[in-house]
């Protein structure tokens, strides 16, 4: 939730880039007040339009800063032509349950609710604030700050401003303007006269308001993770701090609780003086009475993410960036069987951590303990690689280290090569040498050493309980590339020159989509295509599941599953658990499980609460507890992002 406003009756306004349709619909613009939902904006999300970082409310209508993309052919008129971006602030009525959009005269959008701002690419408004009927915004793709009129929308002023951010009134009547590219805060009057010392004290000021007693308060979201405050604003003084220095980063790195604040991205205050925070990854929402003591808090971690459990412990689950603790007997006094326990992700420390820079869409997490070391290891949506990290308590708390990489693609950020040390040709791998969790040009190669091998066309990789690394080509069989031991460090050390490869099972299979070897029963078992099949969709496991034992000598064929697929059934995801599979859909979000020994269906099967996705290839895992009882959990996207977990007894 980059983007925050809290009105004096406690009332929360969020606005998001993203967001895919949760139980109420899409809430780019979403409400909510004493620890629940209560309301959001209409029509927020597709044809075109996402969300943004800023927002602002008066008592009769939201200002939200957002993007309209250009129409497409049918659509109704009130679209940017083709190649054209509008970066926008729209209005919408405020006045429960009505938020649907306000349109007023000369307006633009499909219902006239939309102010442009600019149309220079994808450079959004920045910062939102409203002053006796004006309105306030930041615009960084035009380097100004611009000044409209609320009662007619005309541009009143505007003046120069090198990489203008959030925006906040004081009880005065003086705006506050957060500088980007300097990390300044700067005084303006309300014609544009810069007024008093600059605050350049707070390292990374993400966020800032003004309370009740004309103190600022500005987010600093550096190091320090806290919110700073400042008084007497006519030579404002920082005198005291909110939350613990180093927010969650502090003692145990990484370990959730009151007051331990992460990057924040939102600070507001109601009429009492009650103290709101958004911190991220994903978004923890937290309101604090002024002496620190919790009110409430809302958890939104996870988007397009899938679980794994402890192998030591499995009340303890993993996803990409956090950690969560669960109880399989039910859920507890609060009426849930999950609690947060922290995050594993420090960009702080590790500012070049693939999950941080988000080069692909990192999602999922596999745990293994490999001679009593912890790895996770971590897929994307696209398949095009493997993300390595380990843990070191002692010096990171729960935070795991980036250890390194195995990539198909050249990486980018903004269509420019990330990170640069990379070789620059496909197939790139990467082992932290030195342990900084950098990846030096010293510590990279390139890993396509097996010549009848396509490592660039494949959706199927796997990490099996002693850390190897498989790789499944569509076309050209199935390669390994070993765990040969450990560096000073704890990285995992793959010996790329010792790959094998296997290609007699292709005969089997037009395509070969999946895989999972298990070690302890030397069965490999093969997801793809049969020949002469036809895929309904790109990504999919297959229309058949092969079982092989004995794979590490002389592999016999010994289960045999066919997968049912047609134009609204694709079958996304496989896992193997005791003497099942089970097959996870792309939509309406269900799993089936197959007994393996017969290939038939069995039981039942298991439906998302609403609808939603699974969509990426490792969004669904199974497990066999000790007691016997089986455990499913099923990414769920577009219902409200979150890690369905289901116990079959």
């Amino acid at each position: 939730m980059p983007g925050m406003f809290v009105d004096p009756e406690g009332r929360v306004y969020g606005n998001v880039v993203w967001d895919e349709c949760g139980p109420f619909g899409c809430r780019e613009v979403g409400i909510y007040q004493n620890g629940k939902f209560i309301g959001r904006a209409d029509d927020t999300h597709g044809w075109a339009r996402v969300g943004g970082t800023a927002i602002v409310v008066d008592t009769k209508y939201i200002y939200q800063s957002m993007l309209q993309g250009p129409g497409e052919s049918g659509w109704a008129k009130g679209y940017p032509p083709p190649g054209t971006n509008w970066n926008c602030v729209r209005r919408f009525f405020n006045g429960n349950p009505n938020y649907s959009g306000a349109p007023f005269p000369g307006g633009n959008g499909y219902d006239g609710s939309m102010l442009i701002v600019n149309v220079n690419g994808s450079t959004q408004v920045s910062g939102l604030a409203l002053y006796d009927n004006e309105l306030y915004v930041s615009d960084p793709a035009d380097n100004q700050i611009k000044v409209y009129s609320t009662l007619n929308f005309t541009m009143s002023r505007k003046w120069d401003f090198q990489s203008p951010g959030p925006l906040t009134f004081d009880k005065e009547g003086n705006l506050w303007a957060i500088q980007s590219s300097t990390n300044y805060v700067i005084k303006y009057s309300r014609s544009g006269t810069t007024l008093g010392p600059v605050i350049s004290s707070v390292k990374v000021p993400s966020a800032l308001v003004v309370d009740n007693s004309n103190n600022l308060l500005i987010a600093d979201a550096g190091p320090d993770n806290q919110i700073k405050i400042f008084t007497d604003l006519s030579n404002p003084k920082q005198t005291r701090t909110f939350g613990v220095q180093e927010g969650i980063f502090s003692g145990v790195s990484g370990q959730f609780g009151n007051l331990r604040f992460n990057a924040i991205t939102g600070v507001g205050v109601d009429a009492q003086n009650n103290i709101y925070v958004v911190s991220s990854p994903g978004t923890i929402l937290e309101s604090y009475t002024p002496s620190g003591q919790i009110n409430w808090r809302l958890f939104g971690l996870l988007f397009v993410d899938e679980a794994d459990k402890d192998e030591h412990d499995d009340t303890i689950l993993y996803t990409k960036d956090h950690m969560f603790s669960y109880n399989y007997n039910g859920p507890n006094a609060g009426g849930q069987s999950w609690d947060y326990i922290g995050t594993t992700l420090n960009p702080v420390k590790y500012p070049e951590d693939f999950r941080y820079k988000q080069i692909t869409f990192v999602n999922g997490a596999m745990v293994r303990y490999v001679n009593g070391k912890r790895l996770m290891f971590c897929n994307d949506m696209y398949s095009d690689g493997i993300l390595i990290y380990r843990w070191n308590q002692q010096t990171d708390g729960l935070i795991a280290i980036p250890s390194g990489v195995f990539m198909k693609p050249v990486t980018t950020i903004n269509n420019k090569m990330w990170p640069t040390t990379q070789p620059g040709t496909r197939n790139w791998y990467w082992r932290d040498a030195n342990g900084d969790g950098k990846v030096d040009k010293n510590e990279v190669g390139n890993y396509n050493m097996l010549t009848s091998f396509d490592y660039g066309s494949n959706w199927g990789w796997w990490i099996d309980t002693n850390g190897n690394i498989w790789i499944a080509s569509e076309k050209d069989g199935i390669a390994k590339i070993p765990l040969t031991g450990f560096d000073l460090f704890g990285n995992p050390i793959y010996d790329v020159n010792k790959q094998m490869l296997w290609k007699q099972h292709l005969t089997q299979f037009s395509t070969i989509e999946r895989l999972e070897y298990h070690p302890a029963i030397d069965t490999m078992f093969i997801g793809g295509f049969k020949p002469k099949s036809t895929p309904v969709s790109w990504g999919l496991v297959g229309d058949v599941v092969l079982g092989f034992t004995n794979w590490s000598t002389t592999p016999n064929m010994k289960y045999s599953v066919t997968i049912p697929q047609d134009k609204s059934n694709y079958p996304k995801s496989m896992s193997v658990a005791g003497k099942y599979l089970f097959v996870g859909y792309v939509q309406p979000g269900f799993a089936f499980i197959y007994d393996l020994e017969t290939g038939l269906e069995v039981c039942c099967e298991l439906v998302c609460p609403a609808q939603t996705w699974l969509d990426f290839p490792l969004s669904l895992k199974a497990y066999q507890r000790e007691n016997g009882e089986y455990v499913v959990l099923m990414e769920q996207d577009g219902n409200g992002s979150k890690v369905n977990v289901y116990q079959l007894k």
